[in-house]
């Protein structure tokens, strides 16, 4: 059990957590936000929406959320990247690199994860996927360094222009996702054995606020520079 758990002190919080740890369970939360507010507050500001959108997501993940994600021998390491998201690797390609996104003192910057491996973990996943995914469960080395905690999934199936509600699983780490449209169903997933789902109110509370009033976004946050990393493709 990770140090700042929330079940760490309570007599039976290590079975708590080692029994849905290894059963993998999940838990998943879905919210209705109005976003029109803050598509508007974006435009009168010049702002970019997806750019404060992950802004926001680093911000509160950093201060609610446990800075873990499950490696593939099921077990919890820190993350370095309080959020990220995933996008094609070029246009009309299926397959996606992963982004992560912290918080620096003066500006909030962009890192692609797999770009930044080093040579001998480039090579492997390249050229011995298997092998490396063997490996991975006993070294989880390249697998959990620089990751993120929390995953945004931003606008999936825009194109259907329908509420959209995103299920599933993700067992890696906690995600958010956040249809497109004015008033919409927004799901958020996490470890189960992370927490159970009161512990992350204070998060989705303070997300919801944001998006349906703006002006209570600190004003630090959409005043510091986003630095993007660029795509592999």
């Amino acid at each position: 059990m990770y140090p700042d758990h929330p079940w760490r002190d309570e007599d039976y919080g290590r079975i708590e957590y080692e029994w849905y740890l290894k059963r993998n369970y999940e838990l998943g939360v879905v919210i209705e936000v109005h976003m029109r507010p803050f598509i508007d507050f974006c435009k009168e500001h010049g702002l970019r929406s997806n750019q404060l959108t992950m802004k926001i997501a680093a911000r509160l993940s950093a201060q609610y959320l446990p800075q873990y994600m499950l490696a593939l021998n099921g077990r919890p390491y820190p993350a370095r990247y309080p959020a990220g998201y995933v996008r094609p690797v070029r246009a009309g390609a299926d397959m996606l690199e992963h982004v992560g996104i912290r918080e620096r003192e003066g500006h909030f910057a962009e890192r692609n994860i797999r770009e930044n491996w080093k040579g001998g973990a480039k090579w492997l996943a390249k050229h011995g996927p298997r092998f490396a995914v063997r490996l991975a469960r006993w070294l989880p080395l390249e697998e959990i360094k620089n990751n993120y905690a929390l995953m945004i999934t931003r606008n999936p199936l825009r194109s259907l222009n329908t509420r959209v509600i995103v299920l599933g699983t993700h067992l890696r780490t906690m995600s958010l996702a956040i249809p497109f449209g004015e008033r919409v169903l927004c799901t958020f997933v996490s470890p189960h054995a992370f927490g159970n789902i009161n512990f992350f109110e204070p998060f989705l509370k303070d997300f919801k606020t944001w998006m349906e009033e703006p002006d209570k976004i600190p004003r630090d946050i959409f005043e510091k520079p986003y630095k993007e990393a660029p795509s592999a493709g």
